[in-house]
Order: structure tokens, then C-alpha cells, then sequence
């Protein structure tokens, strides 16, 4: 994968972390910020949630929870863990700009982000776009084995061959509770097309994603 290269959320914190409040916020506010670090351990608070509702529609003088989180009101400015904690607090009543989260495959907290685990009112799941990538190739899409909650992937128009797609599939384990197991297990969605090294072979060890429902070669 391509070097490390910091979020514009590490500067955005920086900044925000200076932000002086003119009043006291809520208990929420403090345990939200001490829980942010720890997105993979949130489930264990289920089925305990909260809702939120923007005080634009009430009363714009009352305090606002994400304005309080991230005063930009930016997604590139929240930290993916910060994000993943609260769409697990607030599973169904987060705007809708915060259902989706870009985040570069060399982001230190990807890994961090595949271990949550999903719970009756919230799962994340993990869709990587990568078309006409001059990265991917059969030797780097072993990296991919790290994205347990990847179920979808767009490799079309790669280098990638048969080869590599089933070097892959190997490293799929579905044995046993969700947290043991390894590989893009999950993966539901591929999409080969355009990718001159796919042919036939290609089908040999498909079966080991067992979820596989859409398949575009």
C-alpha cells in the first residue's frame, strides 16, 4: 500500500481541540470524546442508544451535539473513529451526510475500523473503489486479506489476473464467531470487468466467499 500520509482530520483536531466552550457541555459530550478512541468496544454497550435531533428544527440556541464534536460540520474533519463511535450511538438518527465515510486504504485506523462488530442496530461495512488502479496486481491484493468488513470490490480494468483473485479467496476462514474470522469473508460484490488477466480459472475458488451475490466479469 502507498506510505502513510496523515487525514486533513489530524489538523482539523488539532485546531478544534483549542476551541474554548462559553459553557458547560453535556455528560454525553465528555463520554462521547473518552469512548472515540475505542469504536471496536462500543458493542458492548448495546442495546443502549441515544438520538439525536439538530436544534435547527427545535430551538437553534440549544446545544448541538456535532457541532460540539466537529464545529466545521466536515467530514473530512472527523476522525474515523470518532465516526464509527457515533454511528454506533446514534445508529438511526444521524443526518444523512454521516451514513458514508471516505477513507484512503493507507489510513492508520482501517484496520482499527474492520474489528467492530456489528450489532442489531448498526454494521459497517466496507466498499473499496479501485478501477483502473495501476496498483492492484496479483502481489498487492494480498493486502486486501486485512478488510474483513469488505463486501465490495471494484477491481475492473486492473492488472489483476485469475491468479490473484483466488490467492485472495484462500485467505477467507468463516469458521467459528464473526471476531475469528480472517479474510474478505464477507464480500458480496465483485466486479472483475475489463481486467484482461480473468478468464475462466477465475471460478475455481469463488465458492470460498460464501456471501458472494454479484459478480461482474
Amino acid at each position: 500500500p502507498p506510505p502513510y500520509i496523515p487525514g486533513s482530520y489530524e489538523d482539523c483536531a488539532s485546531s478544534e481541540s483549542r476551541k474554548k466552550f462559553y459553557y458547560v457541555p453535556p455528560p454525553a459530550y465528555f463520554y462521547i470524546r473518552k469512548l472515540a478512541p475505542y469504536p471496536d468496544q462500543i458493542h458492548h454497550l448495546h442495546p443502549f442508544t441515544l438520538e439525536y435531533t439538530s436544534p435547527e428544527l427545535e430551538d437553534p440556541t440549544k446545544f448541538d451535539m456535532l457541532k460540539a464534536l466537529f464545529p466545521s460540520r466536515s467530514l473530512s474533519c472527523i476522525d474515523p473513529r470518532l465516526w464509527a463511535t457515533l454511528v454506533q450511538i446514534y445508529p438511526s438518527t444521524l443526518p444523512d451526510w454521516l451514513h458514508v465515510y471516505d477513507i484512503p486504504l493507507s489510513d492508520i485506523h482501517v484496520p482499527l475500523l474492520q474489528t467492530i462488530t456489528p450489532t442489531s442496530t448498526c454494521s459497517i461495512v466496507t466498499v473499496l473503489d479501485l478501477p483502473g488502479c495501476p496498483e492492484l496486481d496479483d502481489d498487492t491484493i494480498l493486502v486486501l486479506k486485512a478488510l474483513t468488513g469488505l463486501v465490495a470490490l471494484d477491481a475492473s480494468m486492473t492488472s489483476l489476473t485469475s491468479w490473484g483473485v483466488s490467492q485472495l479467496a484462500l485467505c477467507c476462514r468463516t469458521e467459528g464467531e464473526i471476531s475469528s474470522r480472517k479474510g474478505p469473508w464477507a464480500l458480496r460484490i465483485l466486479r472483475l470487468t475489463g481486467s484482461k488477466g480473468i478468464d475462466f480459472r477465475v471460478f475455481k475458488d469463488l465458492y470460498r466467499f460464501k456471501g458472494l451475490c454479484v459478480l461482474g466479469v
